[in-house]
């Protein structure tokens, strides 16, 4: 869901503070649920910016880009490790402690995939 644009953010605060209209006025008018115009009022009162804020996901990777190269030299040169082995080399060689399932989606990202283990027979749903 996108964020409410500065021009309705601005009108908003104009007709609740400007013009004296109520919350509920002012979301009826605008559109908008009232808790959110309660919200904007806040912060215009306060002298806060009524900007949109970032929404979620800001989170650094733990394995710099000049380590991925790295990573997938390793994988092109032993194709058969596994995600444990990943792991333990990430430690060791970056000191870098992630769990198996964040390898497996950094892999993902990577667009690699690591070798299928065919040590159990295939699932028995041949028909009889």
């Amino acid at each position: 869901m996108r964020s409410y644009s500065m021009d309705l953010r601005e009108r908003v605060v104009s007709a609740c503070l400007a013009e004296g209209q109520s919350t509920s006025e002012a979301a009826a008018r605008f559109a908008v649920s009232t808790a959110w115009v309660r919200q904007l009022k806040t912060q215009a009162k306060a002298g806060q910016s009524i900007t949109p804020g970032k929404v979620g996901g800001h989170r650094k990777p733990k394995v710099s880009p000049e380590h991925s190269s790295e990573l997938l030299g390793w994988l092109r040169a032993e194709p058969g490790l596994t995600l444990q082995q990943v792991q333990g080399r990430l430690a060791e060689r970056f000191g870098v402690q992630m769990c198996v399932s964040g390898i497996h989606r950094m892999l993902e990202r990577l667009d690699w995939s690591l070798k299928k283990s065919r040590s159990m027979p295939k699932n028995k749903t041949a028909q009889r």
